[in-house]
């Protein structure tokens, strides 16, 4: 699909754009990817620490990062093997998959309130964006209200739906205003240092765009390729790019360069470290096993 789209751009002409970004950029891309990393794990480490777990902080960040290696899964759902690796540890699986949950519901309202600063450039996707960031809103306010909590009380007897509750009851305490308080501005910042980084490669391309219209539109293609419900978003969040910063007045050539250049040090950076980390989890998680038996 890279390829696909580099032939689209010219390839010398991609080649040539590429080789003209400076090495100080390739460097402070990779560092805010870093740091968006960084700030989503202390968002997931703040969530376990609430729940009264104690999983010490470097082997949580290992674990956390190992799950970057299946992020390119539907809804990232690979992403709950961290369930696998921490139970060891004492945390439950309606624990850890209800701190996915609540992360997943946190980078939908982030990502939704960064995509509405384009409302004013994009008029036409006006609706549709705040139709989807209202619907966010009421699915979190659904969980945080005592009626689900109740409808689980009543059905306590299924095991099924007994666990169903108990998730659903983990949604409902991190998602409580005191952890959110916590939890969404690490949310924005997050989303934010991922759409500077887009920003970054734009402006050394020679486009005098506001940070505020990149990082909207790169959060507006995170939601397009989320709407796709391809895994990853891939492919269909690196076009949304292209479109539109052409729409932005970049050239093809230059938008696509810096939709590859974006989502490489983004999301395939994120895989790569989390295979890396993945090996040394589950040789991790193996030891503490053969210890326990």
């Amino acid at each position: 699909m890279y390829v696909g789209m580099a032939t689209l751009a010219d390839w010398e002409a991609f080649g040539a754009a590429v080789s003209a970004l400076p090495g100080l950029l390739w460097v402070q891309v990779v560092l805010l990817s870093l740091l968006s990393y960084l700030l989503r794990f202390a968002r997931w480490h703040h969530f376990i620490v609430a729940l009264g777990h104690k999983v010490p902080i470097l082997r949580n960040l290992e674990i956390y990062l190992a799950a970057f290696a299946l992020t390119l899964t539907p809804g990232k759902a690979g992403e709950t093997i961290r369930s696998v690796y921490l139970h060891p540890y004492g945390v439950s699986y309606p624990h850890s998959i209800g701190a996915f949950v609540s992360e997943r519901l946190l980078d939908l309202v982030a990502v939704g309130a960064l995509a509405s600063l384009a409302v004013s450039m994009f008029p036409e996707q006006r609706l549709w964006m705040f139709a989807a960031i209202a619907c966010i809103v009421i699915v979190i306010l659904l969980l945080r209200s005592r009626l689900l909590s109740l409808i689980g009380r009543r059905a306590a007897g299924s095991s099924v739906v007994g666990h169903a509750a108990k998730l659903v009851a983990t949604v409902r305490f991190l998602l409580s205003s005191r952890r959110v308080a916590v939890a969404a501005p690490l949310s924005l910042m997050a989303w934010m240092a991922q759409g500077v980084s887009l920003y970054l490669i734009v402006d050394a391309l020679g486009y005098e765009l506001t940070a505020s219209t990149v990082v909207a539109i790169y959060c507006l293609s995170i939601l397009a390729g989320a709407a796709s419900f391809i895994p990853g978003g891939l492919g269909a969040t690196e076009a949304a790019i292209v479109l539109l910063l052409s729409a932005a007045g970049v050239g093809q050539t230059d938008a696509i360069t810096a939709s590859l250049v974006s989502r490489s040090l983004t999301l395939w950076l994120a895989v790569g470290i989390g295979v890396v980390a993945m090996t040394k989890a589950a040789l991790a998680n193996r030891s503490t096993r053969s210890a326990q038996s």
